[in-house]
């Protein structure tokens, strides 16, 4: 070493340092029951077994985490069903992985056998909700630390104090799920997140009215099937995402968000027309628009259904009851001017590829078909997939009658 130049040896001994944190630090931690922390292999695959062996994931977990060697880990995901009377150790794994500098963390309290399935009725109105007390509450002090590198944080089953931001100001991607947060004053809450660009809200209580004011970097912002929320502000100039599902319907305005590029949303019989109406007004930047049907009604699709020429892709969802169930029935469609089911005022010209599913050959659905192959001077392809209803004979006369009609089409029939 003696022959070796200062500057050769600071390299050999930087390269070194960095090779050591490499292989001998495993970068990500996952604890979940079905890696060996616990043996429930004589347990029903529909028993709920966590209670049972509760004691023994949490002893093995922090044998582990105490005979631990590493110096860093970049991410950390913690899964089993616990409660509040585990927060002790709970906190102290969540102060482990913030110590080895953690940027994505997730901790996932719930199992779909034991509080998951309770907290999935979170969406219908008469469910008793008697486990908000027994989940686990995160608080800021966990934190309050120089060495907290937390970009990433993902929480299911658990609760956040109102505090919870306070030292995490440089986190840009948060997910809750199942959370009680109804009793938040989120935008105090959000505020201490400028730099946050993607929020998710899956299946949480929130209060009435939500805005993301608070939120300038915010980029990407869901809400799925989320209790208690009726009205969002926006005004959020770098959005360009945005997702709001649910049976319900909550009222917004698109103008705080003039960059939108993708909205999905859902829609009933009833909130459908002037869905159609206003997002053309409001976002004139968007390119995909995506609507889940929510209703029961067959009569879904309103008479006028107007889209700017921005538009290039275009997607219904339709659920529940709709006898027709069109999926994806415009897709990766170029320049979308018009599209109306009523085929006086029905301008197809642009179509290229169209999809019609649950097809039973209703005389309706037969003269859609017609049309479309009479006007769509671009189509391409034609595929129909057939509800069970719909007989191999009723598909032969199909097909017949429409033989030779467009010879540059292709109909695929499954």
């Amino acid at each position: 070493m003696s022959r070796v130049s200062l500057r050769d040896r600071i390299k050999a001994s930087v390269i070194s340092r960095r090779w050591n944190e490499i292989c001998l630090s495993p970068s990500r931690i996952q604890l979940h029951w079905h890696q060996g922390l616990v043996n429930v292999a004589n347990c029903d695959r529909y028993e709920h077994f966590c209670p049972m062996y509760r004691d023994a994931f949490v002893n093995n977990v922090n044998r582990f985490l105490a005979s631990f060697r590493g110096n860093h880990v970049r991410y950390f995901h913690l899964r089993f069903c616990l409660t509040s009377s585990s927060k002790d150790d709970i906190d102290e794994w969540i102060r482990f992985a913030i110590r080895m500098g953690v940027k994505v963390m997730g901790v996932v309290l719930y199992c779909q056998t034991g509080t998951g399935s309770a907290l999935r009725t979170l969406d219908d109105d008469d469910s008793e909700l008697s486990f908000e007390d027994d989940q686990y509450v995160m608080g800021a002090e966990l934190f309050d630390t120089a060495q907290c590198n937390l970009k990433c944080l993902q929480l299911c089953g658990c609760n956040l104090r109102p505090d919870f931001a306070k030292y995490v100001s440089a986190l840009k991607s948060l997910s809750l799920c199942l959370s009680f947060l109804a009793q938040y004053d989120l935008q105090t809450m959000l505020s201490g997140l400028p730099r946050l660009v993607d929020l998710l809200f899956d299946t949480c209580t929130l209060p009435q009215e939500l805005s993301l004011s608070c939120l300038p970097s915010l980029k990407k912002f869901r809400i799925k099937y989320c209790r208690g929320v009726e009205q969002i502000y926006l005004s959020n100039v770098n959005l360009v995402f945005l997702s709001i599902l649910g049976k319900r319907a909550i009222k917004g305005n698109l103008v705080g968000a003039p960059n939108l590029k993708t909205f999905c949303c859902s829609a009933t019989s009833l909130t459908m027309p002037s869905l159609f109406k206003r997002i053309p007004e409001e976002a004139p930047m968007l390119e995909t628009f995506c609507v889940s049907y929510c209703g029961k009604s067959d009569d879904c699709v309103p008479n006028c259904l107007k889209v700017f020429n921005g538009v290039t892709r275009l997607e219904w969802y339709f659920l529940e009851r709709s006898r027709l169930g069109i999926a994806k029935m415009i897709r990766n469609t170029k320049n979308l001017e018009e599209h109306n089911l009523v085929p006086v005022n029905y301008k197809p010209e642009h179509l290229t590829f169209v999809a019609l599913r649950g097809f039973d050959g209703a005389s309706g659905q037969i003269d859609f078909v017609l049309y479309l192959l009479e006007h769509a001077v671009m189509l391409k392809q034609l595929a129909i997939v057939s509800a069970k209803s719909w007989g191999e004979g009723a598909q032969q006369d199909f097909l017949s009658k429409i033989q030779g009609l467009r010879e540059d089409v292709e109909v695929t029939v499954r």
